[in-house]
């Protein structure tokens, strides 16, 4: 099947798809467990989690205190600056869809947890927040992403890339542009920091530094590439290797080892069809270890992984194979070598609103004590909030949820 086919049948379906914020972090390896801090109200509190509302007009961060067992609690919400798209999907904006970003990593914080950076698909700006201690944010900047439609930031200490997806009806090809955090958290554009994916037809749903920095990975849902760009030490990028995904539509990405990606595969939203790879990274190539592992489910997104690296989590968007068209995550053990494994595929199902096509399970993240996972639901409004169990299965914490976002739009996840 012809790259144009596969991009022309992939957007057709892209209103009920989704895009997935994993752990927070630079690379998305896990981080260290932190110490549970002492909020000012008195309340044992163990971390912070932001979800982006994408709002059109307002776009703006939801901020939660994370207790100490798993719970959230809505504190703020603190505008960008900037707009999103609401529910409209990317490029042509025609057409409603509980993905409209169609990305992972649209709201990225880095390691330190100082600077937090939002996508504004809608004006193509990103926004740089300061982070202070308690969690609350400060806007720093507010910057052009350098193209059309950014839906994904990648970090890694100061430097960083914004992947623009791209109108190419319009002129406006895909890319990746890059950037220095300065003092602040004030985001600075580098010149010459910029990299072409691989076709004028080419959709980036998620950018992604290598855990060392040295290289930069980008997957292309239209083109079933995976590029893969070394970092030079300016922040300049050279020429991307680009590598054939051993799925159809790879998505979102996540690093189980230095050498070791895992990508999900929205395999053309065929109901059933979605599934996982895992790659062995050398240099700039990928050689596959797991091809494409079926979970049962339609359109696996974004993806997370414990700390101890031995679970992933796959959010597929639009379950049209399971009962009601409910939403769910698939689990997968990851072998020391890479290869995958099976465990669950429709693990804790979501139901849709009344007359909703998908619950829209989006962006998700594994909090920095590895204790809990948070799914955002774009089709319900509310980031859900589960326990992990030694096994790697998932529980619903009673009353955790999250609210205070959009019943449809709202996409990027991050915290600790």
């Amino acid at each position: 099947m012809s790259i144009a086919v596969n991009a022309s049948r992939f957007a057709l379906a892209l209103p009920l798809c989704a895009g997935i914020a994993g752990c927070a972090g630079d690379s998305d390896l896990p981080l260290a467990a932190s110490t549970a801090a002492l909020g000012a109200d008195g309340d044992d509190l163990a971390g912070t989690v932001y979800a982006m509302t994408n709002g059109a007009d307002h776009n703006a961060v939801v901020r939660y205190a994370r207790h100490a067992d798993g719970g959230l609690e809505y504190r703020d919400t603190t505008a960008t600056g900037g707009r999103g798209t609401g529910s409209k999907v990317i490029p042509a904006l025609a057409v409603d869809g509980v993905d409209p970003l169609t990305s992972q990593h649209s709201l990225t914080l880095n390691t330190a947890r100082t600077v937090l950076i939002a996508s504004n698909t809608g004006d193509d700006t990103v926004t740089s927040f300061q982070v202070h201690e308690d969690g609350e944010l400060r806007i720093a900047s507010r910057v052009a992403s350098g193209g059309r439609f950014p839906n994904s930031v990648a970090i890694h200490r100061d430097l960083v890339y914004v992947a623009n997806a791209g109108d190419p009806g319009h002129g406006a090809a895909a890319s990746v542009i890059g950037f220095r955090i300065g003092s602040h958290g004030v985001l600075h554009r580098i010149s010459d920091a910029a990299g072409a994916l691989g076709s004028p037809a080419s959709q980036p749903t998620h950018a992604l530094f290598s855990p060392d920095g040295s290289r930069l990975v980008v997957s292309d849902v239209a083109t079933n590439q995976i590029a893969v760009f070394p970092v030079h030490p300016d922040g300049t990028l050279g020429a991307a290797t680009f590598n054939p995904s051993a799925g159809g539509n790879p998505f979102g990405m996540i690093f189980a080892a230095p050498d070791k990606l895992l990508v999900s595969e929205a395999q053309g939203i065929v109901p059933g069809a979605a599934s996982v790879s895992s790659y062995r990274l050398t240099g700039t190539r990928l050689s596959v270890i797991s091809p494409a592992v079926g979970n049962g489910q339609t359109a696996a997104c974004w993806l997370s992984i414990t700390l101890d690296r031995r679970f992933v989590y796959s959010s597929n968007t639009a379950n049209f194979g399971g009962a009601g068209g409910a939403g769910d995550i698939s689990i997968y053990a990851v072998s020391p070598a890479g290869a995958l494994t099976l465990v669950e595929g429709a693990a804790v199902p979501r139901a849709p609103l009344p007359g909703g096509v998908s619950s829209g399970p989006v962006d998700s993240l594994i909090s920095a004590d590895g204790r809990y996972l948070y799914q955002q639901y774009s089709g319900l409004g509310v980031v859900g909030a589960f326990a992990i169990g030694h096994d790697g299965r998932l529980s619903p914490i009673a009353g955790g949820d999250g609210g205070h976002l959009p019943v449809l739009g709202a996409e990027g996840l991050a915290g600790f």
